[in-house]
């Protein structure tokens, strides 16, 4: 994935709305989907003098080919404050500079307070650049933090990521606000689907997990968003060794492989001393399980090949 990523260089007089969140939100979304480095534009506490031209130009000297573009900084409803552009023509001149740099069907991301409002900047900025077929998702009022608010709406259309009255609200803004979860950067490229899947998980799921026993040897699971699992060994880290689904009940996570054998783990979940309970055509035994990874690093489209082998046969990395 390619794209662009940009943050206003200065603190307002006596804060550290810049260094304390706009930089932190630029480096980890960056971080996170190994993004070139991500870019300074001025701005001054008040915008009156800041750069608009340069924070343009800035964009307009860019390779482009973007697949992404990532404001973080201070926002309203009818403006990108920090950058200084301002208004429907402000909104028009930028989609003017970034859709010649954007690929076909671009995510947009504003992580700045209020330009998702109803009739205002970000759905401004959708209907510029649907050309483009552009995605945009910003944040609607009450204010909230830079980049871990739940309160996101995307356009075209306006709709909530996930509405307050939905029964997955409380699970959503739990993981938007969790640290160390970057539920906040990667849900832009998820399903409906996968990010259901991904509320309603246990905590800790999603990613990669040594499982198995001194008897059996070690190998690894990885989970994903839509429900399936994989089975891989760590020499062939991308290689699937077998294929399941997940689900869960009650308080048991169910995992039934394309081999035949079935797993529970009881929930919550202990990331460090996970107790599994395998059964299958060699009998019951009794796996531990640890979460080594997590799933930014584990994107479900670099597994490849499926060879359905027994655990015995799976190479031992422990």
């Amino acid at each position: 994935m390619n794209g662009f990523i940009m943050a206003p260089s200065h603190n307002k007089p006596g804060g550290h709305d810049a260094t304390g969140a706009f930089h932190i939100g630029a480096a980890g979304f960056q971080k996170i989907h190994s993004l070139p480095p991500w870019v300074r534009f001025e701005n001054t506490a008040d915008s009156k003098t800041a750069d608009a031209k340069g924070f343009l130009k800035i964009i307009q000297d860019q390779p482009g080919g973007w697949d992404v573009f990532a404001y973080f900084g201070h926002g309203d409803s009818n403006a990108l404050g920090s950058a200084d552009i301002r208004g429907r023509k402000g909104s028009t001149t930028l989609a003017n500079v970034l859709r010649p740099k954007c690929n076909t069907g671009v995510i947009i991301m504003l992580y700045a307070c209020n330009t998702g409002a109803p009739g205002g900047f970000a759905e401004w900025l959708a209907e510029d650049l649907a050309s483009v077929h552009a995605t945009v998702y910003a944040h609607v009022p009450p204010p909230g933090h830079t980049f871990q608010n739940a309160n996101v709406v995307v356009y075209p259309g306006g709709a909530p990521v996930i509405p307050r009255h939905s029964s997955l609200w409380r699970d959503w803004y739990r993981d938007m606000h969790a640290t160390g979860n970057e539920l906040w950067a990667r849900f832009p490229f998820m399903t409906a689907k996968e990010l259901e899947a991904e509320l309603t998980a246990p905590e800790y799921l999603m990613g990669r997990w040594e499982v198995g026993s001194k008897a059996a040897g070690s190998w690894h699971e990885v989970f994903f968003g839509d429900m399936s699992v994989v089975r891989t060994d760590s020499v062939s880290r991308y290689t699937v060794r077998d294929r399941g689904e997940w689900s869960v009940a009650r308080h048991l996570l169910i995992i039934n492989w394309a081999n035949g054998d079935r797993e529970e783990w009881k929930i919550p979940l202990s990331p460090q001393h996970q107790a599994v309970r395998q059964t299958g055509g060699e009998g019951m035994k009794v796996l531990s399980a640890k979460r080594i990874e997590a799933p930014n690093i584990n994107a479900q489209n670099l597994f490849h090949g499926q060879l359905h082998l027994k655990q015995s046969n799976l190479i031992k990395v422990g």
